[in-house]
């Protein structure tokens, strides 16, 4: 599910398991989705679901079609990379 929270909130690590929290902009997401290597595979799948449920993430000429990973995120057995 998505959780909206007000745009002045802060999440603060509190258990050890995460050192920080980045806020990214939906290009820089876009981009980090697509080229980087900050995140690791189950964050990427998590944030391309959400970013297509929204129309923010969008189809690029020659690489996959978002249909396409649409239907992969659906299936019971995905591989995304």
């Amino acid at each position: 599910f998505d959780l909206e929270v007000p745009d002045e909130w802060q999440p603060t690590p509190v258990d050890g398991e995460v050192q920080e929290f980045k806020l990214y902009s939906i290009e820089e997401l876009d981009k980090e989705l697509r080229f980087g290597q900050s995140l690791r595979p189950a964050m990427r799948a998590v944030l391309l679901d959400f970013m297509m449920r929204h129309g923010l993430f969008k189809d690029v000429e020659g690489e996959v079609d978002r249909s396409e990973l649409s239907k992969a995120m659906r299936r019971e057995r995905i591989r995304l990379w």
